[in-house]
This record gives structure tokens, C-alpha cells and sequence, in this order.
């Protein structure tokens, strides 16, 4: 089965705790989980429906829903624009979400996963509840505000930068700059992460 988030406002408080329940189902042995990517209820703005939308998509699966419409060209041309550059990254991606998810099938590993669950000898992941692992190898951390830029814990090992492909030591946070069209993305060091060409079909 797949479950979802529920009924919640077009915040970014909102949005956050989307992500502390996922996290909390992801603990309770339940694989699949998403949500309404720019809220349900409300009105969302160019913003936040862009920062919603990334991380949407790197949930186990994608889904725009709400009162309001939630198709990206309401948002305007550079939300439209972003929001292509992330669901064809998604598409490409499909053969490590689809790998992923029949992991998660025969494991009872879930897709989003706390970094608690991956690393719980490290105190300092005890209770970090606002980033999370995507299948094994990918590091996800969504930006909950309209600051551009945001703190990101990296555990032990080396991470790369998905967007720079800079090298970062883990064990340590760092600071890491965000413009609305990035989303924080790191990449285990060792992950072997196998793509696809984007088109328009399954």
C-alpha cells in the first residue's frame, strides 16, 4: 500500500510536517509514503509550491493536489520551469526509485528514511526530522522557508554534491546555498546511481 499525508495547509510549517510524519510512518514500518506537493488547502504561492514540488518528487511517489489548482504554468513561467527540471530528474531517476521501491518490498526498508534508521550510532542524527535518506544513496534536504539556503547535516563517509559534484567530509553540518531552482541533493559516497533517458511514458 501507499500512504499519504493528509489534508494540510499551504505553509511552509505546513510542508515541514509533512515530512515529520513521513518520517514517523517510515519508523513504523510503512514503505511508501507522499503528499500533496504545494499543500492542499489554500492557496500557494510561486515559492513555496517550487519548494514543495522538489521535494515531492523525491518521495516513493508524485502527486499535485489541492483546493486550488496545482498545475505548474499557474505558478508562472520560472515555477513551470523548475518544475519540469525536477519530474524529468525524476524520470531519469526511475530505474533507482524503481530499484529502490522493490527493496523496500522485500526489506520493509522504507524509501524515505529517517537518518536515525541509517545511522543510529550517530547522536547528532537522533533527532534530525527535516532532512531523510531517499533509498539508499540519496541525501534530501528540502528548504522550508523563503531563505535561500539552509543547514544540512552530513553523516559519516563522503558525500557528494549532486548539483557542484563537490566533495564534502561528513560527520559535520555545513551551510549550503539554495537558489529557488536547487534543492539541496547529496550523493553517498560508493552509490552507483543508474539512470534512464527522460521521456513521457512509463
Amino acid at each position: 500500500p501507499v500512504h499519504w499525508g493528509g489534508d494540510c495547509l499551504t505553509t511552509f510549517d505546513h510542508m515541514a510536517c509533512q515530512l515529520r510524519g513521513g518520517l514517523s510512518l517510515a519508523m513504523s514500518g510503512m514503505p511508501f509514503y507522499a503528499h500533496d506537493m504545494g499543500g492542499f488547502s489554500g492557496e500557494s504561492d510561486e515559492t513555496l509550491y517550487t519548494r514543495w514540488t522538489q521535494f515531492g518528487f523525491f518521495s516513493s511517489h508524485s502527486r499535485s493536489h489541492g483546493t486550488t489548482p496545482r498545475e505548474p504554468w499557474r505558478y508562472g513561467e520560472k515555477a513551470l520551469k523548475i518544475f519540469k527540471k525536477y519530474a524529468l530528474l525524476r524520470y531519469r531517476l526511475l530505474p533507482y526509485i524503481y530499484s529502490m521501491a522493490v527493496k523496500s518490498v522485500k526489506t520493509s526498508l522504507p524509501m524515505m528514511r529517517p537518518l536515525v534508521l541509517e545511522y543510529p550510532e550517530d547522536p547528532a542524527v537522533k533527532n534530525l526530522d527535516l532532512q531523510y535518506l531517499f533509498g539508499d544513496s540519496l541525501l534530501v534536504a528540502p528548504v522550508f522557508s523563503y531563505e535561500e539556503g539552509r543547514s544540512v547535516y552530513l553523516p559519516s563517509g563522503r558525500w557528494f554534491d549532486y548539483w557542484t559534484k563537490r566533495i564534502h567530509e561528513g560527520g559535520r553540518w555545513i551551510r549550503r546555498e539554495a537558489p529557488l531552482d536547487t534543492m539541496p541533493l547529496f550523493v553517498k559516497e560508493g552509490a552507483i546511481i543508474p539512470y534512464e533517458q527522460a521521456v513521457n511514458y512509463v
